[in-house]
């Protein structure tokens, strides 16, 4: 299946599509203690978003690492794909 402009239809919908990317990916050199207030903002945005739950997805499938999408941080996304990563292997390992 090719990604056609249908796929991404979900990015029209988002909120962030007009707000400075710096807030969502975090400008360079931020300070690790301005992390915190600024994913803070950007979150408050994406918990108003119809899209949240497409952007979130599209976060997942494409393992992006930096930033906040979907409602989520960096780390909450790290653990969200380690503990998949931890079902997939028990279901491999009840499957055998």
């Amino acid at each position: 299946m090719s990604a056609g402009p249908e796929t991404f239809a979900w990015m029209d919908l988002a909120l962030c599509g007009g707000l400075p990317a710096g807030l969502f990916i975090g400008p360079e050199g931020e300070q690790q203690h301005e992390k915190p207030a600024r994913e803070a903002e950007a979150k408050a945005v994406c918990a108003n978003c119809l899209a949240v739950g497409e952007c979130l997805d599209y976060a997942l499938a494409n393992e992006i690492r930096y930033g906040v999408f979907g409602g989520t941080g960096e780390d909450e996304r790290k653990a969200m794909r380690e503990n998949l990563r931890r079902r997939m292997r028990a279901a491999e390992r009840r499957a055998a």
